[in-house]
Formats: C-alpha cells, sequence, structure tokens
C-alpha cells in the first residue's frame, strides 16, 4: 500500500445539541511517487453495521513525506452514543472508496467511553 496510517486518536466532546468529535492521524506517503486521496472514517455499531461515514481532508503528498493531519466533525449525542469503533483508510475518492478499495491500511480505533 502506498499510503500508511498510525497513531489515529479520537477526542470527543458533548457541545449543545451535537457533539463535537475530533481525530487525528499520522499519514505516511511511502510511495516514490506523489500520491493523492483522501480520508474517510466509517462509524461502526456494535454488531458490526456502518453508522454514518465521514469523508476527511483531501491529501496530496510528496514521496516519502510523513505528517499528522486533523478533521472534526459534528454528530447527535444519540447517534455517537452507538458508535463502537471507527474505521479510517484513505480511498482515491475518500468515502465512495469502499474500504475494500483502499490505497492504505485500515486503522480501527475501539471507542470505549461516550
Amino acid at each position: 500500500m502506498p499510503w500508511k496510517l498510525s497513531k489515529f486518536k479520537v477526542r470527543f466532546k458533548n457541545d449543545g445539541p451535537y457533539s463535537k468529535v475530533t481525530y487525528t492521524v499520522r499519514v505516511e506517503n511511502q510511495s516514490n511517487i506523489r500520491m493523492k486521496g483522501g480520508l474517510c472514517a466509517r462509524l461502526i455499531d456494535k454488531d458490526d453495521f456502518e453508522i454514518e461515514a465521514i469523508p476527511g481532508q483531501s491529501l496530496n503528498f510528496a514521496p516519502g513525506k510523513t505528517d499528522s493531519t486533523s478533521d472534526r466533525f459534528h454528530l447527535k449525542p444519540d447517534l455517537w452514543s452507538e458508535v463502537a469503533k471507527i474505521k479510517a483508510y484513505i480511498g482515491p475518492y475518500r468515502c465512495a472508496d469502499s474500504p475494500s478499495e483502499a490505497v492504505s491500511n485500515i486503522v480501527i480505533i475501539t471507542v470505549n467511553s461516550h
């Protein structure tokens, strides 16, 4: 895979009628060419069903570049309470691509508390 994701972190803040969720991930272009793609965070419930797909930032990295990127989204608290894990990956067209079409590893983070 040309992209590598690591050090995935999630922060949650209950902010009025919507909860703010911020995630940070370390991204590395492991190829020898410039790579473009977009982050996708898929919210998954305890039964492994997808609740929502959240498109993240577009990325355009030179060969060998490594950097951390953050993104945030708002979600109703009752919906966030159903999230058991987040699957994050880079797709050529963000969340329009399924995880099987990812051009990076798929990072899964378990959401322990809401």
